[in-house]
């Protein structure tokens, strides 16, 4: 947190350095143990969690012409969350692993 710029009531976030819980330390998230759950009907294949995920572990991939999000090494991904965060379409949500995978 910032100081409050004047005629502010309270500290504002630095956009910077703010982020979704444990995305500062990749061991934290590590603990949480969520995974992502990429919802394929919501999914549109727009890229914007591909590009958000830092070690590079989401992909496209497209199955009877629908391109849709891939976890491709779950075992290497921190649970930050961005990719959740990043998604406009809400097809992401940070589940245990033993209900990751398609809701339903």
């Amino acid at each position: 947190m910032t100081a409050s710029p004047p005629g502010l009531p309270r500290p504002v976030a630095d956009p910077m350095t703010a982020g979704p819980p444990g995305a500062a330390d990749p061991a934290a998230s590590r603990r949480s143990g969520r995974l992502p759950s990429i919802d394929p009907d919501r999914c549109t294949g727009c890229g914007w969690c591909v590009a958000s995920c830092e070690p590079h572990l989401l992909s496209l991939e497209t199955v009877r012409w629908k391109k849709s999000a891939v976890l491709d090494e779950p075992q290497r991904c921190t649970g930050c969350s961005d990719c959740a965060v990043k998604c406009p379409f809400r097809a992401i949500t940070m589940r245990r692993p033993a209900t990751a995978g398609p809701p339903g």
